[in-house]
């Protein structure tokens, strides 16, 4: 029988990386600033554990979202139309959509 290839974790700090990376490709500097600064505000508050993307629950999401969108509102439109699968759901998450984990 084969054995299946296991996936490796990705970090929450490697995915918002690459997120901001491909985010940036072409961008002014000022716009990639601005997306490091959204890494920086996820990475600060965010509530759950950061060994595994793939880990990232819907509860975690929807605290997340609640706590950033109380203080760093006008940060929040930079969070805007992709979507987040999470293992508890088949579909998406679309209250929180930029950070595309799968």
């Amino acid at each position: 029988m084969p054995m299946e290839a296991s996936v490796p974790p990705t970090p929450l700090a490697d995915a918002l990386n690459t997120w901001a990376a491909l985010q940036g490709i072409g961008k002014k500097p000022s716009t990639r600033e601005y997306h490091q600064e959204i890494v920086g505000i996820v990475l600060s508050r965010w509530p759950g554990p950061r060994d595994d993307v793939a880990t990232v629950t819907e509860r975690t999401l929807i605290d997340f979202v609640l706590d950033i969108s109380e203080h760093y509102s006008a940060k929040v439109k930079g969070f805007a139309p992709v979507e987040i699968k999470t293992p508890e759901t088949s579909g998406s998450f679309p209250a929180f959509h930029e950070f595309a984990w799968n």
